[in-house]
């Protein structure tokens, strides 16, 4: 590596992909949910910590806002 290379370390990168894969969590089951191949669920999906459960319902919230029913009445 020449010296304007900066080495990226796994611990710098670690963080953005764990809160990528919670955001995919979420938008899979919010879409799930919106194909009725899910029922609409609230419960932490097991092994996250307090700090990413509260991403995920986050995530999720806005997910939920995004796959609604479109409405055909207009």
């Amino acid at each position: 590596m020449s010296g304007s290379e900066s080495k990226v370390r796994i611990s710098d990168v670690i963080p953005n992909f764990i809160d990528s894969a919670v955001n995919f969590m979420a938008s899979t089951q919010a879409f799930r949910e919106y194909l009725h191949k899910s029922p609409r669920i609230d419960v932490t999906p097991s092994g996250l910590s307090d700090d990413k459960a509260r991403h995920y319902f986050e995530r999720l919230t806005y997910y939920r806002d995004i796959y609604r029913p479109v409405d055909r009445r207009r």
